[in-house]
């Protein structure tokens, strides 16, 4: 076991390894948890290298929210990081690379002392970045599936009328996890479903939430889950921007990331100009345009299906 995994469950690696499997060969694709065989190779000297590539002004956002009297909080940004200097030979090599998307089935084993009781894996599919209306699409998806885990902490009820809790649990009580998800950069986005349960039935719940994908553009949404989502997915940015923490840590972020933040208003009125032909069209394509992306972690995992398998699924 490398420092990967130590102290690390099937729930902490699955995001990783999904973008691994995704993103194969790329920096989208690199490991985020340190590995004991990278630990090793650093020194004073990469470290010092990094900060002089990256902590440098034109790479610093520095926010704030409330009551910020603004000529006061810019002298003290002139203050204590006004020597930082605006940018540095290494700054300026250093270039960013685009990851491209492929696909491809990325399993990891853990062994038992390290793994949860279920083994995890996770169904994805790609669309557009965060400035695309396919974005917005894929939260939208997110809230429509919804789903989660056969014990709910704090009661029972929370999400009960999603998809994933109606067609998943309700029909299938050895499901332990089915839950959306979504992952989203600057040009591109992840969006599918991580399934958990024993592992003989691996193979059949890979089945079974890929189904629920397929059912968003093979079916007529209703209108009740659709507005349902919609409100949802609105209830949700406006609830988070309440904080004024989390509003300030949306704007560095944003600015930071995409070079500008959206406005809530301009996010809702997005939420809400979606229409369910939107969502059929942006899965459909996801689903039969792209090669899937399926993480899988855990101790056993020979009951998930091969990756040539699954293609044939869509005839691929």
């Amino acid at each position: 076991m490398g420092w990967m995994e130590e102290g690390k469950g099937t729930r902490d690696l699955i995001g990783e390894i999904s973008h691994m499997a995704g993103y194969p060969s790329t920096p989208r694709g690199r490991r985020h948890y340190a590995v004991e065989d990278v630990i090793q190779t650093l020194s004073p000297s990469t470290l010092q290298t990094f900060r002089e590539e990256m902590v440098v002004g034109e790479k610093i956002i520095v926010g704030g929210t409330g009551g910020v009297d603004h000529d006061l909080f810019v002298d003290l940004v002139d203050k204590y990081l006004g020597d930082i200097p605006s940018s540095t030979p290494s700054s300026q090599s250093h270039q960013r690379v685009v990851s491209e998307y492929k696909g491809s089935l990325y399993k990891h084993h853990i062994p038992h002392e390290a793994s949860d009781q279920f083994p995890r894996f996770a169904i994805t599919f790609p669309t557009k970045g965060w400035e695309s209306k396919e974005f917005v699409i894929a939260c939208l998806v997110q809230k429509l599936l919804g789903g989660g885990s056969s014990f709910s902490s704090g009661g029972p009820g929370k999400g009960m009328y999603s998809r994933l809790y109606s067609n998943v649990f309700g029909k299938h009580n050895w499901v332990e996890t089915a839950e959306a998800c979504i992952d989203v950069h600057k040009d591109g986005t992840l969006f599918g479903i991580v399934g958990a349960c024993y592992a003989p039935n691996l193979g059949a719940l890979t089945q079974v939430l890929m189904e629920e994908l397929a059912l968003l553009f093979a079916r007529e949404i209703p209108d009740e889950q659709f507005l349902r989502a919609q409100k949802m997915l609105k209830s949700s940015v406006f609830y988070n921007l309440e904080s004024r923490l989390l509003s300030c840590e949306d704007i560095v972020r944003s600015t930071l990331a995409y070079g500008k933040r959206k406005d809530v208003q301009v996010i809702a009125a997005e939420i809400d100009s979606i229409t369910k032909e939107d969502v059929k069209k942006v899965v459909k394509d996801a689903m039969l345009n792209s090669n899937p992306t399926i993480a899988a972690v855990g101790e056993q995992l020979s009951a998930l299906p091969e990756y040539d398998e699954v293609l044939k699924w869509f005839g691929k």
